[in-house]
């Protein structure tokens, strides 16, 4: 299925139901799949993709064998992200919801305590397991680490 531009087609769609697996099989006999979602739309040119994007999605998130890994950027209000709404929805529990804070870097100023409070899992958006940071370096620091 070809995707807008990437496609002889002009009218193709912006997604696809096609996702990039990563497979990990070991002599341990434990078996892990990793699969990278599109983030979740609300607007698109075609309604098509949202449906598309939101289906996608959601066939992943009711598995009760999938792990959520809930990505959210740091300047955001976690509260109000659509991925911790769909994991609270399908995870009811939270056993299988994880926490990730990207780009902790690029916060404003005065709002380093919100971060840090979500970071420790003591904001009002609480998970099970918590909240991860992840941060990268800018690329001149790479050369020296």
């Amino acid at each position: 299925m070809g995707v807008r531009g990437f496609s002889e087609f002009a009218d193709a769609p912006a997604f696809a139901a096609d996702v990039l697996r990563l497979e990990l099989v070991g002599n341990t006999g434990l078996h892990l799949t990793l699969v990278d979602l599109p983030g979740l739309i609300s607007v698109s040119e075609d309604e098509g993709d949202v449906e598309i994007v939101q289906g996608l999605i959601n066939s992943y998130l009711e598995s009760s064998r999938t792990i959520i890994l809930a990505v959210l950027p740091a300047s955001s209000d976690a509260e109000t992200q659509r991925i911790i709404q769909r994991a609270r929805h399908f995870d009811k529990e939270g056993v299988r919801t994880v926490g990730i804070i990207t780009k902790p870097d690029l916060i404003n100023k005065n709002t380093e305590e919100r971060v840090a409070r979500l970071a420790k899992n003591l904001d009002r958006t609480k998970l099970n397991h918590g909240f991860f940071s992840s941060n990268t370096l800018p690329p001149m620091n790479w050369l020296t680490k």
